[in-house]
């Protein structure tokens, strides 16, 4: 239970306060922390995934598993054989969806709530970080999930105010490498890039505020993202990430060339009406 999952244990307290939550974390401080702050009615400590065997899952309507998509296939063949619900929270779909494919009589359906932050553990839990948000199911064909199970998900999530829509995982990782994956590493990028000039490293240093404008700030934010996350996302979706950074180059190495060329007439007034439009579509901006 880091920065997702304290953030949805408060979403259900706050959408169905009797509901019972129980947690498993990786360290003592934050068992420590979600104990003093009542974000889980019980709460366990492990850092071995195969810890996961000697749960009574079915013991549970819902089980939500908000690790690393590398640790959850890791903990997939130690799944306890259970009729309980499973979901995920994973921004890379393919991998995990495979390795459940290997366990057919578990009741999995992936999801993908489209929130996050670049803030890490329990304590940047934020209650109404669902609201509001797109939440992506995963259709997973080889799964014992039932009509009944897809039910109660579409429940869970709407329930706490997201908004649902229904992808295969291949489509999934594709779309997600262009319009999550590949620009959190070109954010990454744009602050190393800005950061290793001289000059701007110096004046960024002295002056008594940031020099960064709004844009600067804007494109960078999400650089700071949970670095073992990242990591993960790259292993797991490296393929398309590759594709649409390969794009990216190619595209940007046009845009460098119309600028060495001023004799080109490029029509930038129409480039950068076109790129309005095109964010105000993909991001549903008036």
């Amino acid at each position: 239970m880091g920065m997702m999952g304290s953030s949805l244990a408060s979403a259900v307290q706050r959408t169905w306060p009797e509901t019972w939550i129980e947690s498993v974390v990786r360290s003592e401080s934050s068992a420590a922390f979600i104990k003093e702050f009542r974000l889980a009615n019980a709460v366990q400590v492990h850092t071995d995934v195969r810890a996961i065997q000697d749960f009574d899952l079915q013991s549970f309507d819902l089980v939500v598993l908000g690790i690393p998509p590398a640790k959850i296939i890791e903990m997939v063949p130690h799944l306890p054989i259970t009729q309980t619900l499973i979901t995920d929270m994973s921004s890379t779909r393919r991998q995990v969806h495979a390795a459940f494919d290997q366990r057919p009589a578990i009741h999995f359906i992936g999801s993908h709530p489209m929130c996050g932050s670049e803030k890490q553990g329990p304590q940047a839990a934020q209650a109404d970080l669902f609201h509001d948000k797109l939440c992506l199911l995963i259709e997973n064909p080889s799964s014992a999930a039932t009509t009944v199970d897809l039910q109660l998900l579409r429940r869970f999530w709407s329930g706490l105010g997201m908004l649902l829509y229904t992808m295969s995982s291949g489509m999934h990782d594709e779309v997600l490498a262009y319009l999550s994956h590949a620009p959190h590493l070109i954010s990454s990028l744009l602050t190393l890039w800005a950061g290793s000039n001289q000059h701007v490293a110096s004046a960024s240093k002295l002056s008594p505020i940031p020099i960064s404008g709004g844009g600067f700030k804007s494109m960078s934010r999400i650089a700071g993202s949970n670095p073992e996350m990242w990591n993960d996302v790259l292993q797991t979706n490296r393929d398309h990430i590759l594709g649409s950074l390969q794009e990216f180059h190619s595209q940007l190495g046009r845009l460098i060339q119309l600028i060495q060329d001023p004799e080109s007439g490029h029509d930038w007034q129409s480039w950068f009406q076109k790129s309005r439009q095109e964010r105000d579509q993909l991001c549903n901006w008036d």
